[in-house]
């Protein structure tokens, strides 16, 4: 069995097979005597903070979806302009600030003054077996300083990670990407790499498929799981799939791509759950090779530190305290005013902000993100989306991180049922390129461009079938600017 993935742009994803989703039934008749039988149940009354969430994470509110579309583009905009500068000698602090800077940049000219906006997540560019949050930037002190490395360059034969991530007024859209440098793109990557990226790739295919109302979160994992056995691959401990909200980067819902994963444990937010309608997502698929002369039995990769600066850090929840000093105070303002709840590269900012970053961290007020990494003569390969599951039935991912695929070629064999739920119709094709633009004769891409006005009313019907929706099959992004100026 062979499997690659093209070094060009990959052909749009086709919509997953349709279903029904489930409906609750109608309350049942409750009371506390016989007297009492005909007395229907009624539930409590959300209080006024679940009312406020709800109304501010309304997805079948246009304004808000108007958010999380602009958010979208950018983040893919971005993306590709990032991937296109990932090339041999270019140092990866380079290509964090000209990330991060693009953001801003075109976050500012997508007008909207009144709202924030701008970067929910910091562009990282983690190299080989670093699983994520590398973010350097180029010391300001002597070339010769050991407390402040260098940052990493780029060399031919690396496997990079890009992972970045765009807000529209606390509608957040993260995006990551793997690629691999080579010096002949006609030639396919072949071995561990090739292997680990091509598990990974179908592993976030399979996902996003899988995500509806009403999957468990445990059916999730074990495509992982199955994914990664198939390429001779293991999931990366201590990563998981999150739910999002607006201005909240983590509400809850934590899906360990590993299964019994250690970090779980004492992850209160690690139970499993079922998707419903009206939620968000933060999807994160981590791969890693196996090491060399590794027993075979291991079912995760465990990572260390990776032992460079933490640049990384994002404010805790809930901790409060008095800080002592006045550089500590105006860090801890800065990033409330700039990055809200989100992570903040703390290495792009002042001198004199950055001496508060050791009192807030130690009294919790920011809490680190270190990079880490997996063994030694290991490879991670790691694929990012935002995924929205909207009332009318669609499942909507927003970024697209099977664009600009590198091109490996793998001798294992792509699981069969993996295939038939990803529309791949040779198991054993010599070159297994992203799934093929269905026809509209076998598959129905978007409601919001097949059906006409009186079709739209009927699908509103209890009978809603779930669609697999990528961004790239919505309309303009006219529609975007029209949202948000209602």
């Amino acid at each position: 069995m062979t499997t690659s993935s093209p070094a060009t742009p990959a052909k749009r994803s086709p919509s997953s097979k349709r279903s029904s989703s489930t409906h609750a039934p109608p309350p049942t008749a409750a009371g506390a005597g016989a007297g009492a039988a005909s007395t229907t149940a009624v539930p409590p009354l959300p209080n006024p903070d679940q009312l406020a969430a709800m109304s501010e994470n309304n997805l079948a509110d246009p304004i808000i979806m108007a958010k999380y579309r602009l958010a979208g583009n950018l983040c893919n905009l971005v993306m590709k302009e990032v991937m296109e500068r990932v090339l041999p000698g270019v140092s990866t602090a380079d290509l964090c600030a000209f990330g991060d800077e693009l953001i801003a940049e075109r976050a500012a000219a997508a007008g909207h003054a009144k709202l924030k906006k701008g970067i929910s997540l910091p562009t990282t560019v983690s190299v080989n077996n670093v699983v994520c949050s590398y973010a350097p930037r180029h010391p300001s002190g002597p070339a010769n300083d050991l407390t402040h490395p260098a940052p990493y360059v780029l060399q031919v034969g690396d496997l990079v990670k890009v992972e970045l991530g765009v807000h529209i007024d606390g509608a957040s859209v993260v995006a990551g990407h793997t690629t691999v440098l080579t010096v002949d793109p006609d030639s396919p990557t072949t071995g561990p790499v090739a292997d680990v990226v091509s598990a990974a790739h179908f592993a976030a295919e399979t996902v996003w498929r899988l995500i509806r109302p009403g999957q468990s979160s445990t059916a999730v994992q074990e495509a992982v799981a199955r994914l990664a056995r198939a390429y001779g691959c293991v999931p990366v401990r201590g990563t998981f799939t999150k739910r999002i909200e607006r201005f909240s980067p983590d509400a809850g819902n934590h899906l360990y791509n590993a299964e019994r994963d250690e970090s779980a444990k004492a992850d209160d937010k690690a139970a499993p759950f079922e998707f419903s309608v009206n939620e968000a997502y933060d999807v994160g698929i981590y791969l890693a090779s196996r090491a060399p002369g590794s027993d075979d039995s291991a079912t995760s990769a465990a990572t260390k530190d990776h032992g460079s600066e933490t640049s990384l850090f994002q404010r805790g929840p809930n901790a409060r305290h008095n800080l002592r000093l006045a550089a500590a105070r105006k860090l801890l303002t800065h990033v409330a005013s700039t990055a809200d709840k989100y992570p903040t590269n703390t290495l792009a900012l002042d001198t004199a902000l950055r001496l508060g970053i050791k009192e807030c961290a130690t009294h919790g007020l920011l809490k680190p993100l270190p990079a880490r990494a997996t063994a030694e003569g290991t490879y991670v390969a790691a694929f990012r989306f935002t995924v929205l599951l909207l009332p009318s039935g669609q499942v909507l991912r927003l970024s697209l991180p099977h664009q600009q695929l590198p091109y490996v070629f793998s001798e294992h064999e792509l699981p069969a049922e993996c295939a038939v739920l990803l529309a791949i119709s040779d198991t054993n094709a010599a070159a297994l390129n992203v799934p093929a633009v269905p026809t509209e004769a076998s598959v129905s891409v978007s409601p919001a461009r097949r059906r006409s006005r009186s079709n739209r009313r009927r699908s509103r019907s209890r009978d809603k079938k779930v669609t697999h929706v990528d961004a790239s099959e919505l309309p303009d992004d006219a529609d975007v600017v029209i949202g948000l100026a209602a």
